[in-house]
């Protein structure tokens, strides 16, 4: 039931398309991408400052051994570093201890996927965008909000820009 429900209301936004055996997402416009990077923006950087204060030492001990996956990849198997980001962002959703910032960001994140690559020039910049996880993560650890925040802020601003500079 629940599912039916958020289908039919993705499909009054406009959001998929109803067909007579299945229903398709409709792709995203540049500005609905835009807009939704907006929003991420600002709500990326408050989930992090909320993560700092509340992330246990679990969660902390779990974002370390993804982000560590890393070194286990080879050169181009961007399926498995995009795995990498989403379970790193997801896992920084949970840690702010709010599960409506959580849904939220997870719904945004989930929009970007598609232009994931686009943003990037190569496997250098999805590692270079893996390590700026790891300054946000030492930030987590140190209770740093404002820098946790900040971090958060730069991560987001890095990507809107590299898409834009493909869009």
């Amino acid at each position: 039931m629940q599912l039916r429900a958020g289908i039919c209301s993705r499909v009054s936004d406009g959001v998929e398309k109803p067909g007579r055996k299945a229903t398709a997402v409709g792709p995203l416009s540049t500005t609905e991408l835009v807009d939704a990077f907006e929003v991420r923006f600002f709500l990326e950087r408050h989930c992090a400052r909320l993560a700092a204060r509340r992330v246990t030492a679990q969660q902390l001990d779990k974002m370390e051994r993804v982000l560590a996956s890393v070194e286990q990849l080879g050169d181009g198997e961007l399926d498995r570093l995009l795995a990498i980001d989403r379970r790193f962002h997801r896992m920084l959703y949970a840690a702010s201890d709010n599960e409506f910032l959580a849904d939220i960001l997870t719904r945004l994140y989930d929009l970007s996927v598609p232009v994931w690559r686009l943003g990037q020039s190569g496997w250098e910049d999805g590692r270079a965008w893996i390590n700026q996880h790891r300054e946000l993560l030492f930030a987590l650890r140190a209770g740093d909000d404002a820098e946790a925040g900040r971090l958060a802020e730069q991560h987001i601003a890095e990507f809107q820009r590299s898409l834009k500079a493909v869009l």
